[in-house]
């Protein structure tokens, strides 16, 4: 099958696609842009623009009958950062997964005994994250399940500020 669309054009039509129906997730879990539709053409037509700028994605239709595009990985992401998207929100949202990154890894991954010794010392998530760089308390609650730390409760850090544990 020939392209109706030239490199410029699926670059538009992205851009178009991703603010008006797309999503963009800077989720440390899930880091995904999707674009969905329940029109059967438009997704085709957006898998083009896709098939031309060399983006690898994921199709899943649900029961409702909406078709979601699901586009992952670092190389893809880098990819889309030549689509002109013009909201504001999705492009930061995309420029935060590529700051993130560092060659296929995730740049800021914690020092697990510091966050450890910061959980233990009564530090709330907020103030940790601020202490660590962290752009949200949530990376650090990420890190704390991953890691199973536990939160102090407060009358144990009392305690053991007066030396009692």
């Amino acid at each position: 099958m020939s392209s109706i669309m030239n490199k410029d054009q699926a670059l538009g039509y992205l851009a178009a696609m991703i603010d008006g129906e797309g999503s963009v997730s800077p989720s440390s879990r899930n880091m995904s842009v999707r674009i969905s539709n329940t029109e059967k053409s438009i997704i085709e037509a957006t898998c083009e623009a896709l098939d031309i700028l060399d983006i690898e994605y994921t199709i899943h239709t649900y029961s409702s009958g909406v078709m979601c595009i699901n586009i992952y990985r670092l190389r893809n992401f880098k990819k889309l950062a030549e689509v002109p998207i013009r909201s504001q929100l999705k492009a930061a949202r995309l420029q935060t997964i590529l700051d993130t990154h560092k060659g296929d890894r995730l740049v800021h991954r914690p020092d697990r005994e510091e966050l450890q010794r910061l959980v233990d010392e009564g530090k709330t998530d907020r103030e940790i994250a601020q202490i660590m760089g962290f752009k949200s308390h949530s990376n650090v609650q990420h890190w704390r399940r991953k890691w199973e730390i536990k939160k102090v409760d407060e009358h144990e850090h009392v305690l053991r500020a007066l030396g009692l544990i």
